[in-house]
């Protein structure tokens, strides 16, 4: 037995060295989220169980409007989203981070910053470059103040961004706060134009980027690119491993912990093994029915230590802890 178990040894050890297989990390803990949204506390219990399974043990929860919870067309109730999601961070601190969204025409945007980063948020989800929610220029000097006060504290923002229409205001953003830690996710919706996406991540040292895609039916679309030529992506990985956080932006939601947790636990499982895996499997009933193979990119172990558990804890233990703003000493 023990002469068995020395040949398997040795014969995985070959194979790791000559290249033929990668050794994984799957599922081992320490694995971090970047990209979920959560509706409310009753779906922590669920989310926690799916996160054991793949041993993911940090997830981070975006602020959220109606529209994303719910699929309303209007960007309402966002408010209420931060707050149950603050009053999450406090009930679960080692679970999760936070952070929080608002409006451009709030007018009050930078003080509900600071008063959710006085709560333990980390940073600001904006959506102000989701072509659903364009109003006005990335660049207005109405969010002026938003972006100095980001860059100013430290925190992350994470902004959802149609580089494919919204390309140059958003350079104008990065040009104008070159030291804020920004994530632009879902590979700056361009993921079918590495060349522009890798001339970006060059431009900015503060770009990050997600491997998240949104809605399923953005998912399996996301799959399918990689799948057709992975060997591209892998290489983009690999290149920026540093600047590529896991995130899965599933929308986690009462009737998804209620009735479909094994659809949610899918996508998840899919999310991972387009990193880790030469090949898988998506299957999924609701709220699209699919049931397609894809190729993974099967990414070295370093990049996957990099991608999964490092480069996000970096960034994470990047944001100071709040501190109060010193009082000015009276005029004598």
């Amino acid at each position: 037995m023990k002469k068995k178990l020395l040949i398997t040894a040795i014969v995985g050890v070959l194979l790791v060295a000559f290249g033929v297989i990668y050794p994984k990390l799957a599922h081992q803990p320490g694995y971090i989220n970047m990209h979920e949204h959560m509706q409310n506390e009753e779906d922590v219990e669920a989310l926690l169980e799916i996160n054991d399974s793949f041993g993911i043990e940090k997830t981070v929860l975006l602020g959220s409007s109606d529209k994303t919870i719910y699929l309303h067309p209007t960007f309402k109730n966002y408010d209420e989203n931060n707050e149950e999601l603050l009053k999450i961070k406090a009930k679960y601190p080692d679970e999760f981070e936070v952070l929080c969204t608002t409006y451009w025409n709030d007018p009050d945007q930078v003080a509900k910053i600071e008063e959710c980063y006085k709560r333990g948020a980390i940073g600001v989800k904006l959506y102000n470059g989701h072509g659903s929610f364009y109003e006005l220029p990335l660049d207005d000097p109405k969010m002026i103040p938003v972006y100095q006060y980001i860059q100013d504290h430290g925190l992350i923002l994470l902004i959802h961004v149609n580089s494919n229409k919204y390309l140059d205001e958003f350079e104008r953003v990065l040009q104008k706060f070159p030291d804020m830690k920004t994530i632009c996710p879902h590979f700056c919706l361009i993921s079918s134009k590495l060349n522009v996406l890798s001339t970006l991540m060059d431009r900015y040292p503060n770009l990050y980027t997600d491997t998240s895609f949104g809605y399923i039916e953005y998912t399996a679309a996301g799959f399918n690119r990689f799948s057709k030529d992975p060997n591209r992506f892998q290489k983009f990985m690999d290149q920026y491993q540093d600047r590529i956080f896991f995130g899965t932006d599933q929308v986690v939601t009462n009737i998804k912990t209620k009735k479909y947790v094994h659809e949610l636990k899918h996508v998840f499982d899919g999310y991972l093994k387009m990193l880790t895996a030469e090949e898988f499997h998506l299957q999924t009933y609701w709220p699209e029915f699919y049931d397609e193979t894809y190729r993974g990119l099967n990414l070295p172990e370093d990049t996957l230590q990099n991608i999964l558990i490092d480069a996000p804890q970096r960034l994470l233990d990047s944001v100071p802890a709040y501190e109060e703003p010193a009082e000015e000493s009276a005029l004598e």
